[in-house]
């Protein structure tokens, strides 16, 4: 009984990293997935990844709706912050970029200082390393993150997922989902 009860949290756990498809097709097509924060995604995917128009509704009230490239906002598009301001144009790997494709550090810095309704700083996207092919850490606007191995901008190999609720799962990656026992 207690070896039955023992399981029962590592079955949780990957289904709440599993994809969360609620509509439509997530792996090649147009569909609606819906991330363990709240955060909602709709539009075009390609090989399991946001790829194409869409928009993602996040929990913090914001909002992007353009284009995207490997589950980041990249090319045309626009944020609408929670505070109702608004930014249209460019972006490369989820970041604003000039019409010549020089990142807009000083745009960025400012709107990632921006407190949320609860006061806490929340920042996004690759922090450090190769969140590509390599050692990384990425985080996503719900406060969730990532600490390990990347392949072809992938969780493979080792790592550390941490939800936005504090949960942390500690093992094996491939191919962004768990793989063993953790």
């Amino acid at each position: 009984m207690i070896k039955h009860l023992l399981v029962i949290p590592f079955l949780l756990l990957g289904t709440l990293l599993a994809a969360q498809c609620i509509s439509g097709d997530c792996r090649n097509g147009v569909g609606t997935y819906k991330y363990p924060s709240g955060a909602r995604y709709t539009g075009h995917f390609q090989d399991g990844e946001i790829h194409g128009i869409g928009v993602c509704y996040y929990t913090d009230g914001s909002k992007y709706q353009g284009e995207w490239v490997n589950r980041y906002p990249d090319g045309r598009g626009t944020k609408t912050y929670s505070d109702g301001t608004t930014r249209t144009g460019m972006w490369k790997k989820g970041r604003p970029v000039d019409t010549e494709g020089n990142v807009l550090e000083e745009y960025i810095a400012r709107k990632q200082e921006e407190s949320t309704d609860d006061g806490t700083n929340i920042q996004s996207g690759c922090l450090a390393g190769d969140c590509k092919n390599g050692p990384g850490t990425y985080a996503y606007p719900d406060g969730s993150k990532y600490d390990g191995n990347f392949s072809n901008g992938k969780f493979q190999g080792d790592g550390v997922f941490t939800f936005a609720n504090g949960d942390v799962y500690q093992g094996s990656f491939k191919n962004n989902y768990p793989d063993g026992h953790g």
